[in-house]
């Protein structure tokens, strides 16, 4: 992604072509939110592969996401356990994702120090407006769920990948009568 904004130093002439190409600014990581603005404003109605990591600094991504979504190709959101868990319980009345093939949510303190969070988070049922008909890839943190109900768990998944210790042969039974077409659990 730093390449991209490289390409807007080089000279007037390829900061002009950079600029006139929406494609160039679809993958959004860590940047400061003032950046990440610009790559929403400059990748115009293209979708978007967005993969933040939560920080004490990081402003508004809520809001961000609130923006994106009719254009999210793949979200990615890594966190401490604690700020994770803030973040995905304020993720209310978000509009449809109608072209989200990716969603995860990771835990940064679970992968370097093995604290992982404690209790249990299950998603909402109406996340995304409950319309994220291409989703094909679902990974959950440990301590994240996702309910038998959910639109989440539709014809399209093929992978889900969900961190728990036990789950029952009714909860696999009842979700793979829900995903028909998935390859990966």
């Amino acid at each position: 992604v730093r390449s991209t904004v490289d390409l807007t130093h080089v000279c007037r002439r390829w900061r002009a072509v950079a600029l006139a190409l929406p494609a160039l600014w679809t993958c959004i990581s860590n940047f400061p939110t003032a950046w990440i603005l610009k790559f929403l404003d400059r990748s115009a109605h293209m979708p978007l592969s967005v993969h933040l990591r939560l920080e004490p600094t990081t402003i508004s991504v809520e809001r961000i996401v609130q923006d994106a979504s009719p254009r999210l190709r793949a979200l990615e959101i890594r966190a401490k356990s604690h700020a994770l868990r803030s973040f995905v319980m304020s993720l209310r009345n978000l509009p449809p994702a109608p072209i989200l093939e990716r969603l995860y949510f990771g835990e940064t303190d679970q992968l370097t120090t093995g604290t992982g969070s404690k209790g249990n988070l299950t998603l909402r049922n109406d996340l995304f407006s409950s319309t994220t008909p291409r989703l094909h890839t679902l990974t959950l943190a440990k301590g994240m769920n996702v309910s038998e109900t959910s639109p989440l768990l539709s014809r399209s998944l093929k992978t889900l990948k969900l961190h728990v210790d036990v789950v029952s042969s009714k909860r696999i039974r009842n979700t793979l009568r829900r995903t028909p077409n998935l390859r990966n659990l």
